[in-house]
This record gives structure tokens, sequence and C-alpha cells, in this order.
């Protein structure tokens, strides 16, 4: 696990949480990673896998309903992961936080049950995009499972063969990744606009 170093100045916790609060509000996080969670069908896995650290709400949500399991989360925005470190520290999360590229994952091959990916489609190009979730497939174990949300609805046509336009870029990658079962599960409306939730298998 690579660890950063801190910045030395320390934000006003009571602030921080504050600012946390106001934006799960806003953004609707909450009713998404609910959302999100439900989908997840395996009920006692033993590793699971966040890619993107985010506020650590999605994680630490993810703890509290898998008490059992190995909680890992994954950031390779050096400021997102620092801002996770720290919200780990004043919540006492046991989550294990890794700073590393996605598409070069430190996990062996089939070792995650499930993953999940917080913005992947809309913070990184396709090709990225695409590069991480072979990377992701690597890593699940065969029938793991694999979680994405993403900010809008994900209607950006692929702009590939002829016989690939008519599929929404979401689905497309995650076939292409190798992935099966592959659904556009749901649409949760937020203040901030819509938030769209796909689910995948590993093949067996």
């Amino acid at each position: 696990m690579t660890m950063l170093p801190q910045h030395s100045a320390r934000p006003d916790p009571s602030f921080q949480r504050w600012k946390a609060r106001l934006a799960a509000l806003v953004s609707g996080e909450g009713a998404a990673h609910s959302a999100l969670l439900r989908q997840v069908k395996q009920s006692r896995p033993n590793y699971l896998l966040v890619l993107g650290c985010g506020s650590l709400a999605l994680v630490i949500a993810l703890e509290r309903r898998y008490r059992q399991a190995g909680v890992f989360a994954v950031d390779e925005d050096i400021p997102a992961f620092q801002r996770a470190v720290r919200e780990a520290r004043r919540t006492g999360s046991r989550v294990s936080l890794d700073w590393s590229r996605l598409t070069t994952l430190s996990f062996p091959s089939g070792s995650v049950d499930v993953a999940v990916g917080r913005f992947l489609l809309t913070r990184y190009p396709p090709d990225v995009a695409l590069d991480i979730l072979r990377e992701t497939a690597r890593v699940l174990r065969p029938g793991g499972e694999v979680h994405l949300l993403e900010h809008g609805s994900v209607r950006t046509w692929w702009q590939g063969r002829p016989d690939d336009q008519r599929r929404y870029l979401g689905e497309y990658l995650l076939q292409k990744a190798g992935f099966k079962a592959v659904r556009r599960t749901r649409r949760v409306l937020t203040l901030a606009g819509v938030m769209t939730l796909f689910e995948a298998l590993k093949p067996v």
C-alpha cells in the first residue's frame, strides 16, 4: 500500500464535516449509495474493492453492511487520496487505502468478490475507462460482481463500428471488458442531476 505525505495545513474538522454533509445532500450521494448497496447480491463477500475514494461515505456504508469483509479503496488522484486518509482517521474507518493507477491495481488476479466504481465513465476518456474495467475484471474472482455509479444519464453513443453505435457507452465498455449480464439498472434523480447505476458479472 502506498501512503503519501500529508499537507502540513490541517483544515478545521467541524467545517470539513459540515461541508461533507452539505455535499452529500446536494449531490444525492446517500440515495445513490443506498441504491447501489441494494444491487450487491453476495451476502458474505470476503473482499470488496472501491475504485475512487470520494468522501469515503460509500466505503463506510460498505464497511457497516459487510463487517466481516476486507474493504479496500484505491484512488490515483493525490488530493482525493489525501482527503480520504484524513476522513478515515477522523471516522475510525478500517478501510485499506491505496494510492495507485486504476489501470495497474496491486491486487492478485481473482482475489476480489465485489468491485464498485465511482464515476469512471464520466471521469476518464472511454479508452482509459475500458482499461480500468479490464483491470477490474482481472482482480475479480469468477462470478464476481462489478457495480458502477455514474454522473448523468450516460447516454453517450459509442462512435465505433456501425453495429456498436446503438449501444450506450456504459454497457458497451463493460461488455468490451469481458463482463456478462451487463445491465443499466436504474437512474437516481438528485438535486445535482441524474446518477446512473450499472451492474455486471465476471464470467465463471
